[in-house]
């Protein structure tokens, strides 16, 4: 942890807190800004403090595992990890554009989004795309009508993809959340800059897992404040989104964060016994960092991973007098791939989201040059 405090000449002063990873994750901060805020107000430490993620991790770890069930996002680490570090490394230093995205902006990409999906679910036709299988569109084809589960014995509800019933697969899934919308919309404005043309890459957002976990009995309820990991990989496998609508990659991306949030009790249990084999957490790395070093490695583009930090300013930093406050990432020099973090807007700055994307220097000034606002 470094702390630097700066004078200023009118007598004003900034204070600057820097956390590194190694010991603590944005739960921690959100939970160390509450208390600063709290001191700092003059108001009395909150009489709910922050929980221990571990209890939970712990409990989960202790679980029985499914039947055929596979590790996920914790995996461990190949045995040419340094020579990709290394690959990774030899990349040019990155640069970091920050977008302001405002209410009404994610409003009408969501709104885009619902309405493309609308047309698809009345329309004889859905676009195809690469990581779908024939098997998998029969299988959704089979699930979503009466009609298609009577005739896909064979290759006939794989075929009717381009028929009338392959609406069907959207038919009950119309809705989308403004965060997809908003990661749709990004994935897209990526793809079609002019240095990514043909590149066809997957996409990965981090997944927080404490609302959307069920605690285990005897265990009590995480509080607002937790510190610790409770986040794993959506992963949305790659897919060729610059010839795809908004709505149909953020409809994509709801299907991933469901498919893989159900991933991630069974995975504690995967992480805590290669753990306790004797290799220990640091053999073991996370799914998206292991494809990027992959495709770096390989010179291919990498996916982008973009982490949420779920910041409330008026409960995780309420100082008094609305104190100026900014909270950003920063990496070092070892980190050389594309990377974003999402965060709230203060409401001085009119609400909305933060987007902060670190980005080689070809890519951003592309970026930089064609979308100067998301």
């Amino acid at each position: 942890m470094h702390v630097a405090l700066v004078t200023l000449a009118d007598a004003g002063c900034v204070l600057g807190l820097r956390l590194s990873h190694l010991v603590a994750d944005f739960g921690t901060l959100r939970a160390v800004l509450h208390h600063m805020a709290c001191v700092y107000s003059d108001k009395p430490l909150d009489q709910n403090p922050p929980t221990p993620a571990e209890p939970v991790v712990s409990a989960l770890a202790a679980a029985e595992l499914p039947p055929d069930s596979q590790p996920w996002n914790y995996l461990p680490w190949p045995s040419n990890t340094a020579e990709q570090f290394s690959a990774v490394l030899q990349k040019p230093a990155l640069r970091c554009i920050r977008y302001h995205v405002p209410p009404a902006r994610l409003k009408a990409l969501k709104v885009q989004a619902l309405a493309d999906l609308q047309q698809l679910s009345q329309s004889a036709s859905i676009r195809p795309n690469a990581a779908r299988s024939k098997a998998e569109v029969a299988a959704a084809l089979t699930a979503a009508t009466s009609t298609a589960a009577s005739t896909s014995a064979g290759n006939g509800a794989a075929d009717a993809a381009g028929s009338t019933t392959a609406a069907a697969e959207y038919r009950g899934m119309e809705w989308v959340s403004t965060n997809d919308a908003f990661m749709a919309h990004l994935w897209k404005t990526l793809a079609s800059l002019p240095c990514r043309a043909g590149v066809v890459t997957a996409f990965n957002m981090a997944l927080d897992m404490r609302s959307r976990l069920e605690i285990p009995e005897g265990i009590a309820p995480l509080g607002h404040w937790v510190y610790g990991n409770l986040a794993t990989s959506a992963f949305c496998p790659a897919l060729d989104v610059a010839a795809m609508s908004l709505g149909e990659v953020a409809l994509e991306l709801r299907r991933t964060i469901g498919r893989d949030a159900a991933k991630f009790a069974p995975d504690i249990v995967h992480a805590a016994r290669q753990a306790a084999d004797g290799a220990g957490c640091r053999s073991q790395g996370i799914l998206p960092v292991m494809r990027i070093l992959e495709a770096v490695a390989a010179g291919a583009t990498p996916l982008l991973m973009v982490s949420h930090w779920q910041l409330d300013h008026a409960d995780d930093t309420c100082f008094s007098g609305d104190l100026p406050l900014t909270v950003a990432p920063s990496f070092g020099s070892v980190v050389r791939f594309p990377i974003g973090v999402v965060q709230h807007a203060t409401p001085s700055a009119g609400g909305g989201m933060l987007l902060h994307l670190w980005l080689w220097p070809e890519e951003y000034q592309q970026l930089h040059q064609h979308y100067p606002q998301l």
